[in-house]
């Protein structure tokens, strides 16, 4: 590409800026509280800057710029729930809601995010990809090192781990579960060196560990159901291409095989051996303890959804059922307008929230797109990481494709248990990332074979 040749610095600064708005921000809140220095213009600045270098570089580029402004439908239906908002927001802030301070500022900057991460090519994708699990390992490892030197943050009664000052385990469990399932995508990845399979291993152990420490149930979800198609996609490769070359498959089947076994050992040893967890970590063994609690808390949501006692639930999911329960109530009484924004309040949810507060219009433009983009994840996994053609396998659309996978479920569980549709920053740009892997030129032709290029 023309643009790449003529502006290659502005095409990699761009897209490190937008990745590291995009996972970064955990590494920002721990070197913050190392010198115990968070006030809140701060952070605004960090996220803002970033943002407009991104757009700054696209916009410089002739072909990115093209994408910025073509808008389609699903774009469409984002802008109209945007203005929805604004609308709503605008008429009842003279009501009695609690509304966040600096909501329609979060909204407006973490919608701009979207818009401006779907006007991205492969090959900034491409960065992204491996520029966000790089900065998720080293933020792990971090926190690892700030766990064993005993500096570790913790939040609730001190079993969740969290960085910085921030006192929110949840987005430290997301960063973990991130980090451990782009590091598995890249360790199955084709042609890759032992020394990329070493690091990938690595990564993919600290960013399990800090999911556990961070004890965040929906993040463990998210990385239970990202291991699934990570190891789907690399079981039916490894089987349907064994015909093709046996020889190179056996060696790379020998490598991984000996790696997931070392890896599985290295799990056990480390979270069940009591000498070595108690004599660095205390008699208090935080891996057992919170992977026990995920596994309980996990129950939880059978709880919900299969209509056991309510009762039986823990404090966190039974005054989620409330807050749901409530949703759908204002729902029921203003069906097509919804109660206005934040009438329903936090809600744990943001489909119900959306539904509950806008109304069916608020409910259609914020869900249609992002399921039509889920549709799309599952079609494009059977045609390109279950495909019978071995050419997939050595491209780079093979982890490409299994990241915008995890995208997707990543954005999905935490819209489903934690973030509202108005300052939830990590889904939002994620959904700008599946627009634009979805609206390249290959993907868009079933019939085009895939280029790779790079």
């Amino acid at each position: 590409m023309e643009i790449i040749k003529n502006h290659k610095f502005l095409y990699i600064i761009s897209s490190l800026a937008i990745g590291i708005y995009f996972q970064g921000l955990q590494l920002y809140f721990y070197l913050t509280g190392l010198i115990n220095f968070k006030p809140q213009w701060l952070t605004a600045f960090y996220m803002i800057s970033l943002l407009i270098i991104t757009f700054y570089g696209l916009f410089i580029l002739k072909d990115n710029r093209k994408k910025l402004f073509n808008l389609g439908f699903l774009e469409i239906c984002y802008l109209l729930f945007y203005i929805l908002v604004l609308i709503d927001y605008r008429y009842f802030i003279t009501k009695n809601y609690d509304i966040p301070d600096f909501m329609i500022i979060y909204f407006t900057v973490y919608s701009f995010s979207l818009f401006i991460s779907r006007a991205l090519f492969f090959r900034q994708i491409k960065i992204i990809f491996y520029s966000t699990n790089i900065l998720t390992f080293v933020t792990s490892i971090l926190l690892l090192h700030q766990l064993l030197s005993g500096s570790a943050s913790f939040t609730a009664d001190g079993v969740r781990l969290v960085a910085g000052s921030t006192n929110n385990p949840i987005n430290t469990g997301y960063l973990g579960a991130y980090c451990c399932t782009t590091s598995l995508i890249i360790f199955f990845t084709n042609k890759l060196k032992i020394s990329g399979k070493i690091y990938s291993f690595l990564a993919c152990i600290t960013g399990f560990y800090i999911t556990i420490l961070a004890g965040t149930r929906s993040a463990f979800i998210f990385c239970g159901i990202s291991i699934f198609f990570i190891l789907l996609a690399s079981i039916w490769s490894k089987i349907f291409f064994l015909h093709q070359n046996m020889k190179i498959i056996y060696q790379n089947n020998l490598i991984n095989i000996f790696l997931i076994i070392l890896f599985g050992i290295t799990l056990i040893f480390f979270t069940l051996s009591s000498s070595i967890t108690d004599s660095l970590w205390g008699t208090n063994n935080l891996w057992i303890q919170n992977l026990s609690d995920q596994f309980s808390r996990l129950s939880t949501i059978s709880s919900i959804f299969f209509g056991d006692e309510y009762t039986k639930l823990d404090d966190s999911a039974s005054g989620r059922v409330i807050l749901y329960k409530n949703a759908i109530s204002i729902f029921i009484q203003n069906p097509i307008f919804g109660g206005g924004v934040y009438s329903a309040g936090y809600v744990h949810n943001a489909f119900l929230q959306s539904a509950s507060e806008l109304g069916m219009l608020g409910l259609l433009t914020f869900s249609i797109p992002f399921f039509y983009l889920g549709l799309l994840c599952i079609k494009n996994f059977w045609r390109i990481n279950l495909s019978s053609e071995f050419y997939y396998k050595n491209s780079d659309y093979w982890s490409i494709n299994l990241f915008c996978v995890i995208l997707f479920v990543q954005a999905t569980c935490q819209w489903s248990f934690h973030g509202d549709p108005y300052r939830s920053y990590i889904p939002l740009c994620s959904i700008g990332l599946l627009m634009s892997y979805f609206k390249l030129p290959a993907l868009k032709n079933t019939r085009t074979k895939l280029k790779n290029k790079l």
